[in-house]
């Protein structure tokens, strides 16, 4: 520790004891070991001579920061000719720290008002990790309140709902969700009270979790938690329902046909003058309708006033409306969705599962199912059997051909930001090490929204990228390192769907 700081600490210390000092000198000297409230007004008023001199200001400060109760008036000292944040290197300390009430404490002890953009940043993650960990708490009493009652009718649902302002129907989930975490779950149960997962991360992973046996739940475990806090919560309830598939392929092939089987039509209200015409598809038919109203509005006129947004809706609307006595069956998807598939899973010779875009796993059999559909559009995406990567390609120009540029959208899927899920269709391709000095090629190319190719471009933002495994390692202004990985679309070499017959 650099000798100035130690200095500095002890000049503060010796400050505060000899104000302790003086404060307990004072209360002798009024000879009253017994203080009733009633006699505080007869104590003569402190004056400034009874306290120490307040110490100096600091006048090497950097941001200006100053902690609360903990460090009295400290807001930075120098490390040789860098100064050094106390704010800052005590919360990154929180921020690595287990969660629970001393951290709590320390927490609330500090002065979070006169924190810089840096330190804040460490403070709402420290706050985070523990809210995960109180909201760990939560769900371990909910999980013993639900599995502990003795009624047949469970009226522990009614006693949380009326405590919590639930409706049953939404404290009979909050309580099953709750069991199934800390009972069936230990291992996302512990991720969460550690903070090293956020609530809705646990629950993405809980909610993909009811369609197993519980025989099968430490596989999904194991499957699923290895990189979950990297993900989105929309990206690892994604992962979460793909192991799901893998683990119990049967069953998830019933309940999408069920599923399907139940596909309906409902109007609700809305705001004034508006109602909401709500329709439950079959995941394919939803994306090429949708994919159709997206194509309709992008190649309206620029004149035309109308935003996206309603452009799709006049589209629906017009398209519903118009004259027809043809109620098809089947209208067939029509050539504006896309379908991943291994070669085996299409040949029948195992049913890992297929990858619908924009929307996520769907089973084998619904893959096989769009995969002959005559209207579809299939493209072949080849894979290198060793590392389950999309093969390379490469060019020396900036822009890259079309061939490279839906290759690198294929590989990613969605944009390479931190826990962004913009589809890679609608983003910019970027140049991971700026061109020329980085190649216009499969390896130095990533997806990315707008705004966060922007943040890269004009807000020093900076990322790396493994070319084997496809994980990005960015760096934020601040200092801070977020790891991004894409979602596992296809089967990775020796991936096999589960075949325990107690699955």
């Amino acid at each position: 520790m650099p000798l100035k700081f130690m200095l500095r600490l002890i000049e503060h210390s010796l400050a505060f004891l000899l104000a302790i000092v003086a404060l307990f000198d004072y209360f002798l000297a009024v000879n009253a070991p017994d203080f009733e409230a009633e006699q505080w007004t007869f104590l003569p008023p402190l004056t400034e001579a009874d306290l120490p001199a307040e110490p100096r200001p600091e006048s090497d400060s950097w941001y200006g920061v100053t902690l609360g109760s903990e460090l009295g008036s400290v807001s930075s000292v120098a490390d040789g000719d860098h100064p050094l944040d106390l704010a800052r290197s005590v919360f990154e300390s929180i921020t690595t720290a287990a969660p629970g009430l001393a951290e709590i404490a320390r927490l609330g002890s500090t002065d979070l008002d006169a924190l810089d953009a840096v330190a804040g940043v460490a403070a709402v993650v420290a706050i985070e990790r523990q809210q995960a960990w109180l909201a760990a708490l939560k769900q371990r009493v909910l999980g013993q309140l639900i599995s502990r009652d003795p009624t047949e009718e469970h009226w522990c649902v009614e006693e949380v709902g009326a405590a919590l302002a639930l409706s049953t129907g939404q404290a009979r989930t909050r309580l099953a969700h709750a069991e199934q975490l800390s009972l069936r779950l230990p291992a996302t149960w512990q991720a969460l009270s550690d903070g090293a997962l956020t609530p809705g991360q646990a629950e993405a992973i809980v909610k993909a979790s009811f369609v197993l046996p519980d025989a099968l739940l430490p596989a999904y475990e194991s499957r699923v938690l290895p990189g979950a806090a990297d993900q989105s919560s929309i990206g690892l309830a994604r992962t979460a329902q793909r192991a799901a598939y893998c683990l119990d392929p049967a069953t998830m092939q019933d309940k999408t046909a069920r599923s399907i089987a139940e596909r309906h039509v409902r109007v609700a209200p809305a705001g004034p003058g508006t109602a909401w015409l709500m329709a439950l598809l079959p995941a394919a038919d939803a994306h090429a309708v949708m994919s159709r109203l997206d194509c309709t509005a992008q190649s309206a006129s620029k004149a035309d006033s109308r935003s996206r947004d309603q452009l799709r809706a006049d589209t629906l609307v017009a398209a519903l409306l118009a004259d027809s006595d043809i109620l098809p069956a089947n209208p067939g998807l029509r050539p504006s969705i896309q379908v991943t598939v291994g070669l085996d899973t299409l040949t029948g010779l195992d049913n890992l599962p297929g990858w619908l875009e924009s929307y996520g796993p769907i089973s084998a059999d619904y893959a096989r199912e769009l995969a002959h559909d005559p209207t579809g559009t299939w493209r072949r995406l080849i894979t290198d059997p060793r590392t389950g990567q999309l093969l390379d390609y490469g060019t020396t120009k900036y822009r890259p051909p079309a061939h490279l540029a839906e290759h690198v959208i294929e590989r990613d899927g969605e944009c390479a930001f931190p826990y962004c899920t913009h589809r890679a269709r609608r983003s910019d391709l970027d140049h991971v090490q700026p061109f020329p000095n980085g190649p216009t090629a499969e390896h130095n190319l990533q997806p990315l929204h707008r705004r966060h190719h922007n943040a890269k471009t004009r807000n020093g933002w900076k990322n790396d990228r493994d070319p084997v495994t496809g994980h990005t390692e960015w760096t934020s202004p601040h200092g801070r390192r977020y790891t991004t990985r894409p979602t596992q679309r296809w089967p990775l070499p020796g991936e096999q769907p589960n075949t325990d017959d107690s699955g």
